[in-house]
């Protein structure tokens, strides 16, 4: 949301993954324009989710640029706009605080969220890239590709995290590489913060073991048309090509930066950096895998939280057909069920008004249901004991796996 007074409520964009910004109208969701990054604030794509710091109004974006010195990621900051400003006037005015340069000579990391704490962005580079030569040899010629067809899987990388200070641009470990044990691919993050007592980074994402959900048969529309199709992509034989989302959680030790947050701000911890890499060793947050579109209360964004809720879409597991509320500090997983037809999509979180624990308010989550004849819904959980409040029925489809918003009036 871009905008100031009045007008913020006017001003409203919606993200791709080509980093291009759709102006909507919110109460008629009539399209008003459509808006370049690369003419505002020099991102020739960027990521799908920016983050807001609900403390300062700021709003960060993670995007890459074509520059004669390579293929660069930049970081950018939005600033709160002024009296009379609109969200090009905003985008205009943005800043370029840090740039990183690929580990690639002619690809960049697909991206598609990032993290952000109190202190500090969190980027992370994965296997999973984008081919630039392929893509500009197919705007040459004049070639009719899919997006699809620029990215690759490079099983020989790794995964690479970068931390920022939001408030310099520093790159923080600039002399260290911090790199993950294990090779995955992500779309999102859950959430991540600072945890003071124990001077570490948390990071906490779903992950998969490749990049199948993106570039496997699932997303081809020979399979999309098929009666009923499953997000799950299967071999000549049936065996399963892609696996589940994992919960992870990452814990990056600052000490080994030179960094001390034990106060709550960034300061030098006086130790000597002396190694060049450090490895994190990701964790299971719950021993089951199949959640996706994870969201939280936006109060505990950047903080330490205890809960998150997801959905299980169509995945082969017990979170099949289910919305599902997790605890992270128990490491437990509440599933509800209602049917085997029902898909839920991505739940929001909203917030009791006079709220004093983090699981007080409501969920509201679009339902598609799998059959023709049946309606799809949009159901309302209370978020503290999972047990539904309302529904409602629309005679429209609603697509599963969807992104929203919820508007306060």
């Amino acid at each position: 949301m871009l905008g100031s007074g009045s007008d913020s409520m006017r001003t409203l964009f919606t993200t791709n993954g080509a980093g291009v910004l759709n102006e909507f109208e919110p109460v008629t969701l009539d399209c008003l324009e459509q808006l370049d990054p690369s003419k505002y604030c020099g991102l020739n794509m960027c990521a799908a989710h920016p983050l807001t710091d609900a403390e300062t109004s700021i709003s960060y974006n993670i995007g890459f640029s074509l520059v004669l010195t390579g293929l660069k990621y930049n970081v950018i900051r939005i600033s709160p706009p002024t009296t009379g400003q609109d969200g090009k006037d905003q985008l205009k005015k943005s800043k370029t605080i840090c740039s990183i340069p690929t580990q690639w000579t002619t690809s960049l990391s697909f991206l598609h969220s990032f993290g952000m704490t109190r202190n500090f962005i969190i980027f992370i580079e994965q296997p999973l890239t984008i081919n630039l030569s392929k893509m500009l040899n197919s705007s040459v010629r004049g070639k009719q590709e899919a997006f699809k067809d620029w990215l690759e899987w490079k099983s020989d990388a790794t995964v690479r995290f970068f931390i920022i200070d939001k408030i310099s641009g520093r790159l923080m470990n600039k002399s260290v590489s911090i790199v993950s044990s294990e090779l995955f691919f992500f779309l999102h993050f859950i959430n991540a913060f600072d945890d003071a007592f124990e001077n570490e980074i948390v990071v906490d994402l779903s992950t998969y073991e490749n990049a199948d959900v993106i570039l496997g048969s699932s997303n081809l529309l020979s399979h999309v048309r098929k009666p009923v199709c499953s997000w799950m992509n299967r071999n000549a034989e049936g065996e399963l090509l892609q696996r589940s989302p994992k919960t992870m959680r990452f814990r990056i030790p600052l000490e080994g930066l030179g960094i001390d947050i034990r106060s709550g701000y960034i300061k030098e911890s006086g130790s000597k950096v002396t190694e060049p890499s450090l490895t994190v060793v990701p964790e299971l947050v719950i021993s089951k895998g199949g959640l996706e579109l994870a969201t939280i209360n936006r109060n505990f964004a950047g903080k330490p939280y205890q809960y998150f809720y997801a959905s299980g879409l169509m995945s082969q597991g017990v979170f099949r057909n289910t919305l599902c509320k997790v605890d992270v500090v128990r490491k437990e997983a509440t599933p509800i069920k209602i049917s085997d037809s029902y898909i839920f999509g991505e739940p929001i979180f909203t917030s009791s008004k006079e709220a004093n624990e983090e699981d007080d308010g409501i969920l509201i989550v679009p339902m598609t249901d799998l059959r023709k004849t049946e309606p799809d819904m949009l159901f309302f959980f209370n978020a503290k004991d999972m047990n539904e409040i309302a529904r409602a029925i629309f005679n429209n489809w609603i697509a599963p796996a969807i992104h929203g918003i919820y508007l306060p009036n």
